[in-house]
């Protein structure tokens, strides 16, 4: 902590000029204030103390090789120059607060005190005495030739305890040129007390802003009062002062005002009243107007020591505890400088308002939270100003080239361009701006008052950067081959100037391509034509609109060529006359590359701009969905109709059609229509007992009167494709109940997916020449079931006798019976198990009924099948089923008419009525007309014993001639035995021959002879033959 004010919070300077070149005589003070403290609550009060010396001090020095030095040294032995570290002094609050240094030398030196970071020079001599002031010289700098013998300084540790024994010495006081403010305690006369400080501290002569070309001429004495009183204070600066310290209900710091200026569109800035009154302030002369600086005549005591030595000092209002959006918190700001009880008694004395001043604000408090609240803190600062030694105006600025760009203008406006100048060096106060050419050297600062020969140039504060150099910008800078040149100048706080820099030249800016032209796409098909050969679907038109001159990119040529490239071919270049207004828009038609039909794809069109140097702009794109106006062939169809398929067990009818693709990208909708729906479009009636297929053919015949599609219901949601084959397959079902025709249109669609995200467009055939395909459901009608009468006759064979009633007139004439021939039918099944079930009994036959003769409706059909073919003694079951005529698909007397469109799934071309029930079965069995004959081939032999038998035996066998096992019952066979002279006689009854062989054994008393008789399943027997025993081996 110290008694003076941190100086980044409050700092004061001052300095002594006698016969500057720039500001009259006198001693000079500047205050610079933060703005988080902004304005005190009354003018600043100036106490100057008296007999003051400086002590040696213990300076560190290096050179530049880094040895260290030691006093006496030369500035040769430390390498041309050397710096230094002024040691605090021991016991002091803060021991780097060095006021004043004066460094004893010989030579031609430059001493130089630089800021704490060792970057910046704060006060420079060039020649003795070397007398340096500021508020905190720590670190010093020498260059030059010469030799340094020692150095002595004033700490502010020495100043601080004298101001209580200070306060009768007022040099002077200066504050705002206001009053009448609840905020402000001012002095009795502000506003001449501001004319005094302007006269006092006077600009001697024109400065660099006024006359960057070096003829600085005296001004009048009152040159500053007439410019500040006259022009900037009530034009400017007085607006700002009201309002911030009139308005009794806020206090300044909380006033917020906001500008415009005269730009097209205007640009406003808004700041708190206090910042812009602190920015203001910059200007050494709007310093003095504003009470932030002052000058007045130096007392004699004054001129006869090395340093005069002043405090400044004042009462703010303060937020304590407020947190600034950066920076440190304000009770950091104000924790050290405050000042001693003896100085806030003379600031109450000399400022009678203060007291109410200060009550303004405490009765802001009881409305405001604790972190708002108003606090007073009284701060002070030491000014050192050296007696006949000032600080040396600023060195010439270092530049550097920044960003060159285009100036946007008016049709009618000169072309200029804006060039950024960056200002490598730090400077403290305004600084001279000026173009040095083309057409210089001219100012760059604002002239105020802008019109009268007596304004003056207002002073340029450059813009800083948190990042590298701060910037200076000339926006209207005139074209010139060799570009331009500028200088600066930098001046100290006090308003005097330096010398001029070196001046930075900069080429012209690169000129921007032209910009990117806008496309307006106008596509016009080509006619419709049958050709299927890829083809121009049409001609694309590019419209381009010519910006005008004045429109085009900051700094951009004129345009003289624009170039069209159509579906990636360019066009031939078409000229422009550069610069002209107002032309008209620039039209290239150009066909679309081919297309096959009905292809869809996006176009993409490009352009650029050239100017007369030959810079292309980036393109400019535009895109088009574009469709090829041809239609894919319709598939042919003709009237007959397409069957489904029988309804299944849930009733539902199952259609399959199957046509060949007529296109690369053909796609097909399907749509549904039914007979009476079109038949009323038509204006014509549906007579149920006219036969399905001549209906078809009066709606088929009529096809192309069928335009509106609001008839037909679209069945395919999406448009089917073909399959890799080729061949567009398409199933649908519908309710098996369905008696009436059913016509569906085929619609082929032409459709591109050849662009990913493309949305699917499409060119849909003429709805009306897409043909007809007629579709029916085939009946289930069937007739009764038949009764079946049979019988056997042994010379011709099985009679069987169909018979069939009850077939329906109506549904014989749905089947164009007689007109088409097509009769009812029957069929036989024929089985010979014994059980006689229709599902498993083969179909042997099929024919067709004849008519019932007249006065009856039997229908008869006699099946004969001749004997040869029929088993003996074995029964045949026999069942039939009849059906009505099959549906016609085509009218009696109709041409045919090939057709594209065929069924999916293999089916008779006319429909198959239903085969009835079964009749009940009847049978037949095949009796020969004659017994049997004798047997053939018996033998009979005499069997020696054996292990098993132990007497002989004799063994006959019989073949059975046409053995069958499913004869109505067994063939027999009769045996009679000869034993000797004896008689024969019967062996038993006849036996059963369980197979196609029948084989029998006798035991003794053996026979030597059998006679053999057949019995066949009826009970007939033939002849007997005699059979000799075989005796066998001996």
């Amino acid at each position: 902590m110290t008694l003076f004010a941190w100086p980044s919070a409050l700092r004061a300077s001052a300095i002594h000029l006698a016969g500057d070149r720039w500001i009259a005589d006198g001693i000079h003070l500047r205050v610079t204030v933060v703005g988080e403290l902004g304005f005190p609550l009354h003018p600043f009060i100036a106490l100057r103390l008296l007999d003051f010396q400086a002590e040696p001090v213990t300076v560190n020095w290096v050179g530049t090789d880094g040895q260290r030095l030691v006093e006496p040294f030369s500035i040769a032995s430390a390498g041309g120059q050397a710096r230094g570290v002024v040691l605090g002094r021991s016991g002091a609050l803060n021991p780097a607060e060095w006021l004043f240094v004066e460094v004893s030398g010989d030579g031609d030196l430059k001493v130089e005190a630089l800021d704490p970071f060792g970057q910046r020079a704060v006060a420079t001599r060039i020649g003795s005495p070397y007398r340096l002031t500021g508020s905190s010289l720590s670190q010093l700098r020498v260059s030059g030739s010469g030799r340094i013998n020692s150095v002595q300084a004033l700490h502010a540790d020495r100043v601080a305890p004298r101001v209580p024994g200070a306060v009768q010495n007022v040099e002077t006081t200066f504050g705002l040129p206001l009053a009448g403010s609840p905020w402000y305690a001012s002095s009795p006369q502000p506003l001449d007390d501001a004319k005094q400080r302007l006269l006092l501290g006077r600009s001697v002569r024109f400065g660099p802003p006024d006359r960057p070309d070096g003829s600085f001429d005296l001004l009048p004495p009152d040159a500053d009062v007439h410019l500040v009183l006259g022009h900037w204070g009530p034009e400017r600066v007085d607006d700002w002062l009201k309002a911030g310290f009139l308005d009794p209900q806020t206090p300044p710091p909380a006033t917020r005002r906001t500008e415009s200026d005269a730009h097209v569109p205007p640009r406003s800035v808004s700041l708190n009243v206090t910042d812009g009154l602190l920015i203001m302030g910059a200007d050494p002369r709007l310093a003095r107007y504003l009470g932030l600086g002052t000058a007045f005549s130096p007392a004699p005591s004054v001129l006869n020591v090395p340093f005069g030595v002043w405090v400044v000092a004042a009462q703010w209002a303060v937020q304590a505890a407020r947190l600034p959006v950066d920076g440190p918190p304000v009770a950091l700001l104000v924790r050290d400088g405050q000042a001693p009880p003896e100085l806030q008694a003379l600031l109450d004395a000399r400022f009678p308002e203060l007291p109410t001043v200060r009550g303004h604000f405490n009765a802001l408090n009881a409305a405001l939270r604790p972190t708002e609240q108003w606090s007073f803190v009284t701060l002070m600062a030491a000014a050192v100003a050296a007696v006949n030694a000032p600080s040396e105006p600023p060195d010439a600025p270092s530049l550097g080239q920044g960003l060159g760009s285009w100036t946007a203008r008016g049709p009618a406006d000169p072309e200029t361009w804006t060039q950024h100048v960056l200002l490598e060096t730090a400077t403290i106060g305004p600084i001279a701006f000026a173009r040095t050419r083309p057409d210089g050297p001219s100012s760059l600062h604002r002239k105020e008052p802008p019109n009268d020969p007596a304004g003056r140039a207002v002073g340029l504060l450059p813009a800083r950067r948190t990042n590298g150099p701060t910037a200076l910008v000339d926006t209207a800078v005139p074209v010139d081959p060799a570009g331009g040149a500028w200088r600066i100048w930098a001046s100290d706080e006090f308003g005097r100037w330096g010398p001029a820099s070196a001046d930075l030249a900069a080429p012209l800016p690169e000129r921007p391509p032209p910009p990117p032209p806008l496309l307006e796409l106008v596509f016009s098909p080509a006619a419709a034509v049958a050709d299927p050969a890829p083809r121009s679907p049409g001609t694309l038109t590019v419209r381009v609109s010519l910006p005008d001159p004045g429109r085009l990119p900051p700094g951009a040529g004129p345009l003289a060529q624009l170039v069209v490239s159509v579906d990636g071919v360019a066009q031939p270049a078409v000229a422009l006359a550069p610069g002209a207004a107002a032309a008209p828009p620039v039209q290239v038609a150009a066909p679309v590359g081919p297309f096959a039909v009905g292809e869809q794809r996006l176009v993409q069109v490009s352009a650029t701009f050239a100017d007369v140097d030959g810079r292309v702009s980036p393109p400019g794109a535009a895109s088009r969905i574009v469709t090829d106006p041809r239609a894919y062939p319709v598939a042919k169809t003709g009237p007959r109709l397409i069957w489904t398929g029988r309804p299944d067990a849930t009733g539902r009818a199952e259609l399959g059609l199957q046509w060949p693709a007529t296109g690369s990208q053909a796609q097909y909708r399907v749509y549904l229509g039914d007979e009476r729906v079109l038949a009323a479009a038509l204006g014509i009636g549906v007579d149920p007992t006219t036969p399905r297929a001549e209906r078809a053919r009066v709606i088929w015949q009529r096809r192309i009167e069928l335009t509106d599609k609001s008839r037909f219901t679209l069945i395919t949601s999406e448009p089917i494709a073909p399959s890799a084959d080729r061949v567009v397959r398409f199933q649908h079902q519908w309710p098996g109940t369905l008696r009436g025709v059913q016509f569906l249109r085929v619609v082929p669609v032409s459709a591109s997916q050849a662009a990913p995200g493309l949305p699917v467009g499409e060119v849909e055939a003429a709805f009306e020449e897409c043909s007809l395909v007629p579709v029916a459901i085939p009946t289930t009608d069937r007739p009764p079931a038949p009764t079946l009468r049979a019988r056997f006759d042994s010379a011709t064979g099985a009679q069987i006798t169909v018979e069939a009633r009850g077939l329906r007139d109506d549904i014989l004439a749905e089947r164009s019976f007689p007109a088409t021939g097509f009769k009812p039918e029957c069929r036989l099944r024929q089985t010979r198990a014994r059980l006689a079930e229709p599902l498993y009994m083969p179909v042997i036959a099929t024919a067709l009924l004849t008519e019932p003769a007249a006065g009856s409706d039997m229908w008869t059909h006699v099946h004969v099948k001749p004997p040869d073919g029929m088993p003996a003694f074995v029964r045949h079951m026999w069942v039939a089923e009849v059906r009505y005529p099959a549906e016609p698909s085509l009218a009696p007397g109709v041409n045919d008419v090939p057709s594209e469109v065929s069924s999916l799934f293999p089916q008779p071309q006319d429909a198959e009525g239903e085969w009835s029930a079964a009749s009940l079965p009847a049978s037949t069995v095949a009796i020969p007309a004659v017994a049997p004959a004798a047997v053939a081939g018996a033998t009979a032999r005499r069997l020696p014993p054996t292990g098993v038998f132990v007497t002989p035996r004799v063994e006959l066998t019989v073949p059975i001639p046409g053995f069958d096992a499913r004869t109505v019952a067994p063939w027999r066979v009769a045996v009679y035995t000869h034993a000797g002279a004896n008689p024969p006689s019967l062996a038993g009854e006849p036996q059963d021959a369980p197979g196609p062989v029948f084989t029998t054994f006798f035991a003794p008393p053996l026979p030597d002879k059998l006679d053999v008789a057949l019995v066949d399943p009826v009970g007939r027997q033939g002849q007997t033959v005699s059979i000799a025993v075989d005796p066998g081996p001996p």
